[in-house]
């Protein structure tokens, strides 16, 4: 049954959210106690929000999650390079776009 709400979550079963939400915290609880999220943590999170754009809502909207964490990496990318930001600051914002999408995109940023 999917959770009803609103929101880049609504749609999505619960189970999948806690999921989802789990590894955000411990992606959390490196970045607190290492100053650093590991790569497999990054990628694992953004397959997760890809995999389940695909399941729930189809292969379009699964491109559309990764053409949007793309964008908002492409857009960070300049500031890290120069040092503005972490490699965390410039990773982190995109990994919730690959879940929701373009179109939730345009109502967030």
């Amino acid at each position: 049954m999917p959770w009803a709400g609103a929101g880049p979550a609504a749609g999505y079963p619960l189970p999948l959210v806690a999921v989802y939400l789990c590894l955000l915290g411990v992606a959390v609880g490196f970045d607190v106690y290492a100053r650093r999220i590991p790569n497999a943590i990054v990628a694992t999170i953004a397959l997760v929000g890809l995999g389940a754009q695909a399941a729930f809502h189809g292969w379009i909207a699964s491109l559309s999650g990764l053409g949007a964490g793309l964008t908002v990496v492409l857009l960070l990318w300049l500031p890290w390079t120069h040092g503005g930001l972490g490699g965390a600051m410039s990773s982190w914002p995109a990994r919730p776009r690959c879940g929701s999408g373009l179109s939730a995109s345009r109502s967030t940023y």
